[in-house]
């Protein structure tokens, strides 16, 4: 059961233990009394057996007196010896009326009745003489007619034996109540019998049957319960006249009319526990009441202090244990505020410097939206340049200064300004202003105060800042807040050149779609939708298609055709260029022996990303499935894929080639080109970019770097492919440079596997070039 109050859980314990208290005191005087009650009654019960024995057995010494003296009479033996039955009846009837029995008649020996033949029917006779058998007299319970009788029999000897006398009377119900008179107590007395075993019997018909409440086998002289728990009896045994008849005096008196006497006692003591229980009910109240007050305040003050409210101590007099824990509430309660307090300031500010972070700054955004309005609140974010740079030349120290200086100024030129840090080398300003022309107005302020030297003790540091703006309003459709876009804006105005710039949201594209375009290009790859295509590469020495460059092609069933330099950038960006990466080798390497088996062997060369390059999983990963493979193939690697992670890579690139995959330097001469990391690449082949070599036969600036490249690549012991042929001058110029081998439209475009396989069989084993072109058409 759960209590909402300390005060109702008290009160009800106090109560529920009193009631509890009280209920058993109740019971045991309950049981107590009537065990009292049943105690009295039974020894009532067994006085009164012990008066109906004695009056049984005086009846029976009455009744055997009068026979005994009306067979010693002459007259009357005479008479039963002559049978003279007027004289018999005479003598028998004065008798009964004297004794007021109801049954006086004798027996003859012959064993007919003689002086109640109208009363006696022969069964009857043959009762008593079945009682008489073996014995001269007899006395019990008989039964006569169906009606119990209590009779005695006396011999008649004139001398000899002729015959017997018995005197009998009825045992009614009402005569057996007078038994009971005698007892102390109103007692209701029953006789039952039974005859050679069969069921019990009263005089009463409508008697439901009162020996059954003494259970199914009555032993004589028992007093208790009865099955129904409704009243005491006692069974008394009877001594029958024959063995054959079994006769009991069933005793019942009720014990709700035993437990009367107790009624206004119990009435007194459930009187006595009412009041009692209502003292203890109010008294519970007042106490849980003095004993909650206190409590109450603690929790209430709890409650203001969970919520962060000011001056929730909790007021609670006196000197005990309550009021002293009040007092450590309330000091706890001020140290938990303080702390609080710093805790808050903390993450709201930044540990270097003390000026506003980032959740300050997200914080006052909120709250100016609320004040003023999403069209209204705007982001500006000044990035210092080469804060790193700067922060290793003058310390961590100085350049926390620095920042600080900086804040400072901001604020003093936009006193109506949120000025905060939003990063290590980013500040935030959070303006409200009617127009995104007003805020870049202010942000050309804000550009000119950062860009100035800042006085650092005797020395000046000079900035160079770049800053970005965003509105509020620009987040609604992107899924950023206005300090990322801000911060989006800064990289776009950076990349510019330029030195301020709004955000701009066509620049930035829309994420979500980046990220729905590699989830289809995963399902892609299951589904058949990504594929690979091969371009055939003209070895000028042996004059046939000896390799080829397996290329990655996405041909999306609702978008269509999506070029790589589309997918594979936000493949790298997002990671997923690994999985892809892996699939491409895989597939290659399952297409490298079809093409085998189709009598072709040709070294295949697959694109490596330079972020996978300096990753130990893809290396790994990749020379495992290459152990189980016998073809060649060839990773084309771009320069610049050693820049980043030079030892790593390189020595990846050393592991690779020592298990026999051919390491190719892509698009050489797109980027910056270095000789000291040409040199340092454990490669094969060079392969000249495109841009040199597709107007190769205009241009004479170009004939001479891909020439210098070609001899430059031969003296460093590499091979050369030069991309991007798309005419016979081309490859007649190449041939004459000593390039080993070509690649382009000229030579083939890049086709599925099937098409490129019925491509190369088309292809002369060997010859010049122009009969390679006419083939193409």
């Amino acid at each position: 059961m759960a209590f909402r109050s300390l005060r109702t859980k008290l009160a009800v314990i106090y109560t529920s233990l009193f009631a509890l208290v009280m209920a058993v005191a109740a019971g045991a005087a309950f049981t107590s009394v009537q065990r009292a009650a049943t105690r009295m009654v039974q020894d009532e019960m067994a006085a009164t057996a012990a008066v109906f024995d004695r009056i049984w057995v005086l009846h029976a010494r009455q009744m055997g007196d009068a026979a005994d003296i009306l067979s010693r009479d002459f007259g009357f033996r005479a008479a039963v010896a002559t049978r003279d039955v007027l004289t018999l009846e005479s003598a028998l009837d004065n008798l009964k009326q004297r004794f007021e029995f109801d049954i006086a008649f004798v027996i003859d020996q012959q064993g007919d009745a003689v002086g109640e033949s109208e009363h006696v029917a022969e069964s009857d006779v043959a009762a008593f003489m079945a009682g008489l058998r073996d014995r001269d007299a007899a006395s019990g319970v008989i039964l006569v007619g169906g009606a119990a009788y209590h009779a005695v029999a006396r011999p008649v000897r004139a001398p000899t034996h002729i015959g017997w006398v018995v005197f009998a009377y009825r045992l009614s119900p009402q005569g057996l109540n007078d038994l009971t008179a005698l007892s102390a107590i109103p007692l209701d007395a029953r006789l039952f019998w039974q005859v050679a075993g069969d069921d019990w019997r009263s005089a009463q018909t409508d008697d439901p049957g009162l020996l059954s409440l003494l259970g199914p086998a009555p032993a004589a002289q028992a007093v208790g319960f009865s099955q129904d728990g409704q009243a005491l009896v006692s069974a008394i045994a009877v001594t029958p006249f024959s063995d054959d008849v079994s006769a009991l005096l069933v005793l019942q008196y009720p014990v709700a009319q035993a437990m009367a006497p107790f009624h206004s006692m119990m009435l007194v003591i459930l009187g006595v526990s009412l009041a009692g229980l209502l003292v203890i009910i109010l008294g519970s109240w007042l106490v849980s009441r003095s004993l909650a007050r206190p409590i109450l305040a603690l929790e209430r003050a709890a409650g203001r202090l969970a919520r962060g409210e000011r001056g929730g101590l909790a007021r609670v007099s006196g000197q005990d244990e309550i009021a002293r824990l009040a007092e450590s509430f309330n000091a706890m309660g001020e140290q938990i505020a303080a702390r609080e307090q710093r805790i808050t300031h903390m993450a709201l500010h930044d540990t270097d410097t003390g000026v506003p972070n980032l959740a300050a700054l997200e914080n006052e955004v909120d709250a100016r939206r609320a004040r003023s309005g999403r069209d209204r609140v705007f982001a500006v974010l000044v990035g210092i340049d080469r804060f790193d740079k700067v922060r290793g030349a003058i310390g961590y120290a100085l350049s926390s200064h620095m920042i600080a200086d900086l804040v400072q100024r901001l604020e003093r030129l936009f006193p109506d300004a949120f000025v905060g840090r939003v990063s290590t080398d980013t500040l935030g300003l959070i303006i409200d202003a009617e127009s995104v022309e007003r805020v870049l107005e202010q942000a050309k302020a804000v550009m000119t105060e950062a860009n100035k030297p800042v006085q650092l003790g005797e020395d000046q540091v000079d900035i160079h800042a770049t800053v970005g703006v965003a509105a509020l309003a620009d987040t609604q459709r992107i899924g950023l807040t206005v300090i990322e876009c801000a911060g989006v804006a800064v990289d776009q105005v950076r990349a510019r050149g330029e030195r301020l710039g709004p955000f701009d949201s066509h620049a930035y594209g829309d994420p979500t779609r980046v990220l729905s375009l590699m989830s289809r290009m995963i399902e892609g790859l299951g589904s058949g939708d990504l594929f690979l295509a091969y371009q055939p590469k003209h070895d000028f020495r042996a004059q046939a298609v000896t390799a080829c460059e397996a290329l990655l092609r996405w041909r999306d069933p609702e978008r269509g055709f999506i070029g790589p330099d589309e997918f594979i950038p936000l493949a790298e960006e997002t990671g997923h260029i690994l999985p892809l990466t892996e699939w491409v080798l895989d597939r290659a390497i399952a297409d490298q022996v079809r093409m085998k088996a189709a009598g072709h062997d040709l070294q295949v060369a697959i694109n490596v990303s330079g972020r996978l390059i300096s990753d130990p999983r893809f290396v790994a990963a990749a020379l495992n499935r290459l152990s189980r493979h016998s073809g060649r193939i060839c990773f084309e690697i771009t320069e610049t894929a050693v820049i980043e992670n030079p030892e790593q890579a390189l020595e990846h690139m050393t592991e690779l080639r020592a298990a026999g995959v051919s390491v190719s330097i892509d698009d050489y001469g797109s980027g910056l080109s270095s000789l000291a990391y040409l040199r340092s690449i454990p490669a094969e082949e060079l392969k000249i970019d495109k841009a040199f070599v597709m107007e190769l036969d205009a241009s004479q600036a170009d004939r001479l770097l891909v020439k210098s490249t070609i001899d430059l690549a031969h003296s460093l012991g590499l091979k050369v492919t030069a991309e991007g042929v798309e005419n016979a001058e081309s490859i007649a110029l190449l041939a004459g440079m000593g390039a080993d081998f070509a690649q382009g439209y000229h030579i083939g475009r890049p086709m599925p596997l099937a098409d490129f396989l019925g491509h190369i069989s088309a292809l002369p084993d060997a010859g010049t070039v122009e009969p390679l072109r006419r083939v193409q058409g």
